[in-house]
């Protein structure tokens, strides 16, 4: 799991609640903030990185440049490609079925079905 936003919280002002809630809600859920250095021009610390701790995704994250009144943020993160794995689905080949057989079968059950809500409809009216 891998969050990039702009929260606009000031994450560098721990004493700020919206702040703390968001602290206390990330370290409850065990994922964790990675940005450490300003993103904004004022000083603040608005654009967050956020991924899960156990998944040891992120090497590194650092600030560079500022592109208007926001810095670039660079995300070192430690890909792996997953190994593929192979299903075999078997399955019947349509041309092989039957159709006439198919098509009675069909026919049979709607008929079923058919006499079941006839028995239905004819206790409900012995019933009421």
């Amino acid at each position: 799991m891998l969050i990039l936003a702009d929260f606009i919280i000031h994450w560098n002002c721990q004493r700020n609640a919206n702040t703390k809630q968001l602290a206390n809600f990330l370290r409850s859920t065990n994922v964790r903030q990675h940005v450490q250095e300003r993103t904004h021009r004022h000083g603040h610390i608005l654009d967050l990185v956020i991924s899960r701790d156990y998944d040891n995704l992120i090497k590194g994250v650092s600030v560079s440049s500022m592109l208007s009144d926001y810095c670039h943020i660079n995300i070192d993160l430690s890909l792996q490609k997953q190994s593929v794995s192979s299903k075999v689905i078997s399955y019947r080949k349509y041309t092989l079925i039957d159709k006439g057989v198919y098509c009675w079968s069909a026919a049979l059950l709607w008929h079923w079905i058919q006499q079941i809500m006839l028995i239905i409809w004819w206790i409900s009216i012995i019933v009421y």
